[in-house]
């Protein structure tokens, strides 16, 4: 579902975490939406794992997902998490994505 608000972006999905996992070890992406739900694994936990990978140290993460607790949105800002999008989505994720990549970019820009 996601693939069809986010035309233009270059989108590679996964269906296991295990699959996700190997492929990111070894693999660079500049963005991540990642859900709070995902079989065999919460979310958040797979981004703590990642977020170090020294080739991923530039890479953002956004969370998009239909956990509203506190709880997820305090440990999500804790992994400085950019985005907190809330299921189901509109549309308006497309610009979401892109606001947050411009961002990111004009911080890389003046740091």
């Amino acid at each position: 579902a996601l693939e069809k608000y986010l035309a233009g972006f270059e989108l590679l999905t996964f269906a296991d975490v295990d699959g996700f996992m190997e492929n990111v070890r070894v693999n660079s992406y500049d963005l991540f939406i990642i859900d709070i739900n995902l079989p065999k694994k919460n979310g958040l936990d797979v981004i703590n794992e990642i977020k170090d990978y020294p080739h991923l140290s530039n890479a953002i993460f956004v969370i998009l997902t239909a956990e509203s607790s506190a709880k997820y949105k305090e440990i999500a800002k804790q992994l400085s998490i950019k985005a907190y999008i809330k299921k189901p989505f509109s549309s308006n994720i497309k610009g979401i994505v892109e606001k947050i990549a411009k961002r990111a970019s004009n911080e890389n820009i003046d740091s």
